[in-house]
């Protein structure tokens, strides 16, 4: 089974720690890379030769949990320029993006289906393992 790893960009230490947690429990141990905003996210991306050195196959991520709203750099930003790095660059067509967010203005789910590697949009943490699976596991290998 090929290696794969998933990505958290959210500025709530709360949301990250529970989403790892879920992850884990529903028994996804893959590596989990965290940015604490757009920015860091997007050099993460951007710093592909060290980030394959140390992740191997599992760089890009296949799926990238993103919240809307954070400081620096917010979750449309980051998806703009997303979108910028993608067309420019090979080997990030791959990636799923599930928005993650106490928003549920539906100007932001709007937004946010604007852009077709965003594959779903979840107002409510999840509370079980399980129901987080459901939202994220059609698109996990294997």
């Amino acid at each position: 089974m090929k290696q794969y790893s998933i990505m958290i960009i959210d500025d709530s230490e709360i949301d990250r720690y529970t989403l790892k947690r879920l992850l884990k429990s529903g028994g996804v141990n893959v590596p989990l890379e965290e940015a604490t905003d757009g920015e860091e996210a997007l050099q993460f991306f951007k710093d592909a030769e060290a980030n394959r050195a140390k992740l191997g196959e599992g760089f890009p991520p296949v799926v990238v949990f993103l919240d809307i709203n954070m400081p620096r750099m917010d979750g449309f930003e980051f998806l703009e320029s997303f979108k910028t790095l993608r067309e420019e660059s090979e080997g990030y067509d791959t990636v799923v993006f599930l928005m993650v967010t106490s928003s549920d203005n539906i100007k932001d789910k709007e937004r946010a289906n604007q852009y077709d590697f965003v594959k779903g949009y979840i107002t409510k943490m999840p509370d079980t393992a399980d129901e987080l699976l459901s939202h994220v596991g059609a698109y996990l290998p294997g």
